[in-house]
């Protein structure tokens, strides 16, 4: 039940992480080049994020 859990957790991660990713996507073009730069501040620290994540889960 828990190994069952956790992959469904990390799917819910990853899809998240996705759904940012497209978000991110349709924003970059409306928004200032130094929002565009924090915007990818943040996908690369989510990435990161979801990178340890999926170390944990799959440990």
């Amino acid at each position: 039940y828990d190994d069952k859990k956790t992959g469904g957790e990390s799917d819910d991660v990853l899809k998240r992480f996705e759904e940012r990713i497209k978000e991110y996507d349709t924003k970059k073009t409306v928004v200032e080049s130094d929002d565009v730069h924090t915007l990818e501040e943040r996908i690369k620290e989510i990435s990161d994020k979801s990178e340890l994540i999926l170390q944990i889960y799959t440990k």
